[in-house]
């Protein structure tokens, strides 16, 4: 641990703040697929793979509401502006 802190400390701290970015990009990959699935739909569902376009579109509303709640948690911390 560095300077002294505990583990729990550190995993505390500012997680909130370091978490909002890959939680912004994976999101962002997930609504670049949902585009992409439903550009190719037609031969998604020809090759019955049109669960994709749900998967993808599961992974961005999921994306969007971790993002919205972590954004929001942070600033309660007063961590983000």
């Amino acid at each position: 641990m560095r300077d002294g802190a505990s583990r729990s400390e550190l995993l505390t701290s500012n997680s909130d703040a370091t978490a909002v970015l890959p939680i912004a990009l994976g999101t962002l990959a997930w609504l670049v697929g949902l585009v992409i699935a439903i550009v190719a739909r037609e031969s998604l569902v020809a090759s019955d793979r049109g669960w994709w376009i749900w998967a993808a579109a599961a992974g961005s509303i999921t994306g969007v509401l971790a993002l919205a709640f972590m954004v929001r948690r942070a600033r309660r911390k007063g961590l983000a502006g």
